[in-house]
């Protein structure tokens, strides 16, 4: 899960869980921050989820190191009317997501929308 950080113009991430022999130690949550040019990026500016089954199509694709991610979900956290971050699923697999899941992952952020409060901290 990404939220904004105002203070450096950047969605930072806050929270993460790896699948076996992603992370290299390098994408950290508290360290890490991505602009908004990627598919997370695009989820947070157009306000809406991003569904991409096939990353390798996509020109927004952002790699992280040791990534093999070929299928993205990027759901915007929306609270208040206001966009706060964004949830981000990938996957190895080709068309992993779809509808369903943009719904799950949307009910989730209803279900815990008290602690991602509590994670983000609006500088600006």
């Amino acid at each position: 899960m990404f939220l904004w950080d105002a203070s450096v113009g950047r969605l930072r991430l806050a929270a993460q869980h790896w699948g076996v022999g992603e992370d290299l130690g390098e994408v950290r949550a508290g360290a890490w921050t991505i602009g908004l040019n990627g598919i997370c990026g695009r989820a947070f500016r157009l306000e809406q989820p991003v569904l991409v089954a096939d990353v390798e199509g996509d020109p927004d694709f952002l790699s992280f190191p040791g990534s093999r991610t070929r299928s993205e979900l990027a759901v915007p956290v929306q609270i208040g009317g206001r966009v706060l971050g964004v949830v981000n699923l990938e996957s190895p697999r080709v068309g992993a997501y779809g509808p369903a899941e943009v719904e799950a992952v949307r009910a989730w952020i209803d279900a815990v929308r008290d602690t991602i409060l509590g994670f983000y901290r609006d500088p600006g």
